[in-house]
Protein backbone atom coordinates (compact mmCIF):
# COMPACT_ATOMS: atom_id res chain seq x y z
CA UNK A 1 0.00 0.00 0.00
CA UNK A 2 2.87 2.62 0.90
CA UNK A 3 4.44 1.70 -2.73
CA UNK A 4 1.59 3.35 -4.53
CA UNK A 5 2.08 6.60 -4.06
CA UNK A 6 5.25 6.49 -5.11
CA UNK A 7 4.37 5.02 -8.53
CA UNK A 8 1.90 7.46 -9.15
CA UNK A 9 4.54 10.48 -8.34
CA UNK A 10 7.19 8.54 -10.47
CA UNK A 11 4.46 8.51 -13.54
CA UNK A 12 3.51 12.38 -12.75
CA UNK A 13 7.26 12.81 -12.95
CA UNK A 14 7.98 10.92 -16.47
CA UNK A 15 4.48 11.73 -17.93
CA UNK A 16 6.22 15.43 -19.35
CA UNK A 17 9.13 14.10 -20.49
CA UNK A 18 7.36 11.00 -22.49
CA UNK A 19 5.12 13.43 -24.26
CA UNK A 20 7.52 16.09 -24.61
CA UNK A 21 9.12 13.38 -27.12
CA UNK A 22 6.82 12.89 -29.92
CA UNK A 23 6.34 16.11 -30.69
CA UNK A 24 10.06 16.61 -31.37
CA UNK A 25 10.19 14.14 -33.84
CA UNK A 26 7.07 14.82 -35.79
CA UNK A 27 8.76 16.62 -38.79
CA UNK A 28 10.94 13.99 -39.61
CA UNK A 29 8.41 11.53 -39.86
CA UNK A 30 6.41 13.82 -42.02
CA UNK A 31 9.77 14.66 -44.85
CA UNK A 32 10.19 10.91 -44.60
CA UNK A 33 6.55 10.09 -45.64
CA UNK A 34 6.51 12.70 -48.67
CA UNK A 35 9.56 11.20 -49.45
CA UNK A 36 8.14 7.82 -49.59
CA UNK A 37 5.03 8.68 -51.61
CA UNK A 38 7.56 10.33 -54.26
CA UNK A 39 8.87 6.95 -54.90
CA UNK A 40 6.08 5.26 -54.93
CA UNK A 41 4.77 7.14 -57.57
CA UNK A 42 7.65 7.30 -59.96
CA UNK A 43 7.50 3.16 -59.89
CA UNK A 44 4.09 3.15 -61.13
CA UNK A 45 5.22 5.56 -63.81
CA UNK A 46 7.97 3.35 -64.71
CA UNK A 47 5.57 0.23 -64.42
CA UNK A 48 2.95 1.84 -66.99
CA UNK A 49 5.70 3.35 -69.65
CA UNK A 50 7.25 -0.71 -69.34
CA UNK A 51 3.50 -1.88 -70.03
CA UNK A 52 2.90 0.64 -72.70
CA UNK A 53 5.89 -0.50 -74.51
CA UNK A 54 5.53 -3.78 -73.75
CA UNK A 55 1.91 -3.68 -75.86
CA UNK A 56 3.23 -1.22 -78.51
CA UNK A 57 5.71 -3.96 -79.43
CA UNK A 58 3.83 -6.68 -79.44
CA UNK A 59 1.07 -4.67 -81.12
CA UNK A 60 4.19 -3.82 -83.89
CA UNK A 61 5.04 -7.76 -83.86
CA UNK A 62 1.38 -8.83 -84.53
CA UNK A 63 -0.85 -8.80 -87.68
CA UNK A 64 -2.00 -5.23 -86.90
CA UNK A 65 1.61 -4.13 -86.45
CA UNK A 66 2.68 -5.21 -90.06
CA UNK A 67 -0.58 -3.97 -91.60
CA UNK A 68 0.62 -0.45 -90.60
CA UNK A 69 4.14 -0.72 -91.63
CA UNK A 70 2.91 -2.50 -95.18
CA UNK A 71 0.40 0.84 -95.49
CA UNK A 72 3.57 3.05 -94.58
CA UNK A 73 5.50 1.85 -97.18
CA UNK A 74 3.06 1.85 -99.70
CA UNK A 75 2.49 5.55 -99.55
CA UNK A 76 6.30 6.13 -99.44
CA UNK A 77 6.09 3.71 -102.50
CA UNK A 78 3.19 6.13 -103.97
CA UNK A 79 5.07 9.65 -103.12
CA UNK A 80 8.68 8.18 -105.08
CA UNK A 81 6.75 7.54 -108.15
CA UNK A 82 4.54 10.55 -108.29
CA UNK A 83 7.78 12.32 -107.57
CA UNK A 84 10.01 10.35 -110.72
CA UNK A 85 6.84 10.73 -112.99
CA UNK A 86 6.63 14.34 -112.15
CA UNK A 87 10.43 15.29 -112.61
CA UNK A 88 10.67 12.58 -116.09
CA UNK A 89 6.99 15.37 -117.06
CA UNK A 90 9.34 18.37 -116.26
CA UNK A 91 12.65 16.74 -118.34
CA UNK A 92 9.91 15.84 -121.15
CA UNK A 93 8.36 19.32 -121.45
CA UNK A 94 11.89 20.64 -121.48
CA UNK A 95 12.84 18.38 -124.28
CA UNK A 96 10.21 19.21 -126.29
CA UNK A 97 10.48 22.96 -126.01
CA UNK A 98 14.23 22.84 -126.88
CA UNK A 99 13.04 20.31 -129.93
CA UNK A 100 10.45 23.46 -131.06
CA UNK A 101 13.07 25.28 -130.71
CA UNK A 102 15.23 24.16 -132.96
CA UNK A 103 12.46 23.47 -135.45
CA UNK A 104 11.09 26.82 -135.53
CA UNK A 105 12.65 29.27 -138.06
CA UNK A 106 14.33 31.71 -137.70
CA UNK A 107 11.88 34.30 -137.93
CA UNK A 108 9.48 32.16 -135.75
CA UNK A 109 12.51 32.71 -133.12
CA UNK A 110 12.37 36.03 -133.55
CA UNK A 111 8.93 37.01 -133.20
CA UNK A 112 9.10 34.28 -130.01
CA UNK A 113 11.54 36.51 -128.72
CA UNK A 114 10.55 39.75 -129.43
CA UNK A 115 6.77 38.77 -127.48
CA UNK A 116 6.23 41.72 -125.41
CA UNK A 117 5.29 39.10 -122.72
CA UNK A 118 9.11 37.67 -122.35
CA UNK A 119 10.20 41.32 -121.89
CA UNK A 120 7.97 43.43 -119.49
CA UNK A 121 10.71 46.01 -118.45
CA UNK A 122 11.98 46.81 -121.69
CA UNK A 123 8.30 46.86 -123.11
CA UNK A 124 7.34 49.94 -120.27
CA UNK A 125 11.09 51.52 -121.13
CA UNK A 126 10.03 51.04 -124.63
CA UNK A 127 6.57 52.73 -123.81
CA UNK A 128 8.10 55.75 -122.01
CA UNK A 129 10.55 56.44 -124.50
CA UNK A 130 7.75 56.31 -127.59
CA UNK A 131 5.75 58.33 -125.24
CA UNK A 132 8.46 61.10 -124.96
CA UNK A 133 9.09 60.71 -128.47
CA UNK A 134 5.90 61.67 -129.31
CA UNK A 135 5.18 64.47 -127.20
CA UNK A 136 8.82 65.90 -128.02
CA UNK A 137 6.98 65.55 -131.26
CA UNK A 138 4.21 66.92 -130.99
CA UNK A 139 6.61 70.00 -129.15
CA UNK A 140 9.02 70.41 -132.25
CA UNK A 141 5.54 70.92 -134.64
CA UNK A 142 3.97 73.58 -132.80
CA UNK A 143 7.60 75.40 -132.29
CA UNK A 144 7.91 74.47 -136.02
CA UNK A 145 4.05 76.04 -136.97
CA UNK A 146 5.18 79.11 -134.50
CA UNK A 147 8.33 79.36 -136.38
CA UNK A 148 6.94 79.13 -139.94
CA UNK A 149 3.97 81.41 -139.07
CA UNK A 150 6.32 84.15 -137.98
CA UNK A 151 8.13 83.31 -141.13
CA UNK A 152 5.25 84.05 -143.00
CA UNK A 153 4.06 87.29 -141.10
CA UNK A 154 7.71 88.34 -141.86
CA UNK A 155 7.84 87.71 -145.25
CA UNK A 156 4.44 89.25 -145.82
CA UNK A 157 5.57 92.12 -144.06
CA UNK A 158 8.36 92.45 -146.20
CA UNK A 159 6.94 92.20 -149.17
CA UNK A 160 4.68 94.93 -148.22
CA UNK A 161 7.45 97.12 -147.95
CA UNK A 162 9.28 96.31 -151.31
CA UNK A 163 5.56 96.44 -153.13
CA UNK A 164 5.16 99.97 -151.32
CA UNK A 165 8.50 100.98 -152.40
CA UNK A 166 8.17 99.81 -156.06
CA UNK A 167 4.70 101.55 -156.24
CA UNK A 168 5.84 104.80 -154.86
CA UNK A 169 9.08 105.75 -157.20
CA UNK A 170 6.78 104.30 -160.08
CA UNK A 171 4.12 106.86 -159.52
CA UNK A 172 5.93 109.71 -158.51
CA UNK A 173 8.24 109.10 -161.41
CA UNK A 174 4.97 108.98 -163.13
CA UNK A 175 3.44 112.17 -162.18
CA UNK A 176 6.79 114.69 -163.37
CA UNK A 177 6.51 115.04 -167.27
CA UNK A 178 7.56 118.35 -169.20
CA UNK A 179 5.97 118.95 -172.14
CA UNK A 180 9.88 119.56 -173.89
CA UNK A 181 10.57 115.45 -173.57
CA UNK A 182 7.06 113.70 -173.60
CA UNK A 183 9.22 110.12 -174.92
CA UNK A 184 11.39 110.28 -171.71
CA UNK A 185 7.94 110.55 -170.08
CA UNK A 186 6.54 107.83 -172.03
CA UNK A 187 9.71 105.06 -170.99
CA UNK A 188 9.05 106.35 -167.62
CA UNK A 189 5.60 104.98 -167.78
CA UNK A 190 6.40 101.89 -169.94
CA UNK A 191 9.29 101.29 -166.98
CA UNK A 192 8.87 98.11 -165.30
CA UNK A 193 4.88 97.01 -166.44
CA UNK A 194 3.60 94.42 -168.09
CA UNK A 195 3.92 94.24 -172.01
CA UNK A 196 0.10 94.89 -172.19
CA UNK A 197 0.12 97.71 -169.93
CA UNK A 198 3.17 99.50 -172.16
CA UNK A 199 0.95 98.94 -175.32
CA UNK A 200 -1.50 100.89 -173.71
CA UNK A 201 0.90 103.54 -172.71
CA UNK A 202 2.18 104.28 -175.81
CA UNK A 203 -1.53 104.64 -177.31
CA UNK A 204 -2.32 107.42 -174.44
CA UNK A 205 1.13 109.39 -174.49
CA UNK A 206 -0.06 109.59 -178.54
CA UNK A 207 -3.53 111.00 -177.84
CA UNK A 208 -2.27 113.69 -175.31
CA UNK A 209 0.81 114.50 -176.40
CA UNK A 210 -0.86 117.18 -178.62
CA UNK A 211 -2.76 119.16 -175.80
CA UNK A 212 0.73 118.74 -173.22
CA UNK A 213 3.02 120.83 -176.29
CA UNK A 214 0.04 123.52 -176.45
CA UNK A 215 -0.76 124.22 -173.41
CA UNK A 216 3.12 123.70 -172.48
CA UNK A 217 2.00 121.35 -169.68
CA UNK A 218 4.96 120.49 -167.09
CA UNK A 219 4.04 119.02 -163.80
CA UNK A 220 6.33 117.51 -160.74
CA UNK A 221 5.42 114.58 -158.34
CA UNK A 222 6.57 114.00 -154.87
CA UNK A 223 5.82 110.98 -153.09
CA UNK A 224 3.18 111.08 -150.06
CA UNK A 225 2.28 108.05 -148.75
CA UNK A 226 2.25 104.33 -150.49
CA UNK A 227 0.22 101.63 -148.42
CA UNK A 228 -0.62 97.95 -149.37
CA UNK A 229 -4.76 97.84 -149.28
CA UNK A 230 -5.29 94.23 -150.74
CA UNK A 231 -3.12 90.81 -151.25
CA UNK A 232 -4.34 88.75 -153.85
CA UNK A 233 -3.46 85.18 -154.08
CA UNK A 234 -0.45 85.35 -152.48
CA UNK A 235 1.64 87.26 -155.29
CA UNK A 236 -0.57 90.11 -156.78
CA UNK A 237 -0.06 93.00 -153.88
CA UNK A 238 -2.24 96.13 -154.87
CA UNK A 239 -0.48 99.13 -153.68
CA UNK A 240 -2.42 102.67 -152.87
CA UNK A 241 -0.37 105.61 -153.25
CA UNK A 242 -0.80 109.44 -152.70
CA UNK A 243 1.55 111.96 -154.89
CA UNK A 244 1.46 115.58 -154.34
CA UNK A 245 2.01 116.89 -157.52
CA UNK A 246 2.53 120.53 -158.74
CA UNK A 247 1.78 121.44 -162.35
CA UNK A 248 1.99 124.43 -164.62
CA UNK A 249 0.88 125.64 -167.74
CA UNK A 250 -0.01 128.45 -169.69
CA UNK A 251 -3.24 128.96 -167.88
CA UNK A 252 -1.71 128.00 -164.60
CA UNK A 253 1.96 129.66 -164.99
CA UNK A 254 2.12 130.38 -160.91
CA UNK A 255 1.10 126.11 -160.55
CA UNK A 256 -1.33 124.47 -158.82
CA UNK A 257 -0.53 121.75 -156.34
CA UNK A 258 -3.05 118.43 -156.23
CA UNK A 259 -2.90 115.30 -154.57
CA UNK A 260 -3.26 112.12 -156.86
CA UNK A 261 -4.38 108.79 -155.65
CA UNK A 262 -3.27 105.87 -157.33
CA UNK A 263 -4.23 102.19 -157.55
CA UNK A 264 -0.82 100.01 -158.51
CA UNK A 265 -0.76 96.14 -158.56
CA UNK A 266 2.05 94.33 -158.65
CA UNK A 267 3.03 90.35 -159.30
CA UNK A 268 5.60 89.49 -156.39
CA UNK A 269 6.56 86.30 -158.38
CA UNK A 270 7.54 88.45 -161.63
CA UNK A 271 9.73 90.78 -159.51
CA UNK A 272 7.60 93.12 -158.96
CA UNK A 273 6.23 93.56 -162.66
CA UNK A 274 3.85 96.06 -162.64
CA UNK A 275 0.21 95.19 -163.84
CA UNK A 276 -2.02 97.41 -163.52
CA UNK A 277 -2.41 101.27 -162.88
CA UNK A 278 -5.28 103.74 -162.16
CA UNK A 279 -5.12 107.09 -161.07
CA UNK A 280 -8.27 108.81 -159.46
CA UNK A 281 -8.79 113.21 -160.39
CA UNK A 282 -6.54 114.86 -157.45
CA UNK A 283 -7.78 117.34 -155.04
CA UNK A 284 -6.35 121.01 -155.39
CA UNK A 285 -5.20 122.26 -152.00
CA UNK A 286 -7.50 125.03 -152.40
CA UNK A 287 -10.09 122.53 -152.70
CA UNK A 288 -11.41 122.82 -156.20
CA UNK A 289 -10.91 119.81 -158.64
CA UNK A 290 -7.67 119.62 -160.10
CA UNK A 291 -5.85 117.10 -162.29
CA UNK A 292 -3.30 114.48 -161.72
CA UNK A 293 -1.70 112.58 -164.60
CA UNK A 294 -3.86 112.70 -167.41
CA UNK A 295 -5.66 109.85 -168.39
CA UNK A 296 -3.25 107.07 -170.06
CA UNK A 297 -6.07 104.92 -171.47
CA UNK A 298 -7.13 107.34 -174.26
CA UNK A 299 -10.72 107.87 -172.86
CA UNK A 300 -10.40 111.71 -171.99
CA UNK A 301 -11.08 114.49 -174.07
CA UNK A 302 -9.58 117.97 -174.49
CA UNK A 303 -10.64 121.25 -173.06
CA UNK A 304 -12.95 123.41 -175.25
CA UNK A 305 -10.41 126.42 -176.59
CA UNK A 306 -13.14 128.57 -178.40
CA UNK A 307 -12.02 131.88 -179.31
CA UNK A 308 -8.38 131.40 -178.18
CA UNK A 309 -9.13 132.13 -175.13
CA UNK A 310 -9.86 128.03 -174.12
CA UNK A 311 -9.74 127.97 -170.32
CA UNK A 312 -7.35 124.86 -169.26
CA UNK A 313 -9.62 121.43 -168.63
CA UNK A 314 -8.56 118.75 -166.45
CA UNK A 315 -7.03 116.02 -167.67
CA UNK A 316 -9.46 113.18 -167.67
CA UNK A 317 -8.27 110.51 -165.11
CA UNK A 318 -9.45 106.29 -165.40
Amino acid sequence: MSHTPDRRDDAAESGPAELSTPAAAEPESTTDAETAGAQTEAAEEQTETAVAQKETAETESGPVGAEKKKKKKRKRDEAARLEQARQEAVAQAEADRLRREKERSPVSRLREYLNPRRHPVVVTMTALCVTALVAMSVLAWLFTDRDTRLSDLQRLDRDKAAAEKVAGDYAAAAATLSYQDLPGWAETLKRGTASELSSRFDTAVKTVTPLFQEVQWSQTGTLIAATTVDVRADRQFVVQVFVDTKLTSTQNPSGLNIITPYTITLDRDENWLITDVADIAGVAQDGSIGAGVPDLTGTGGQGDRSGGQGTEQPAPTP
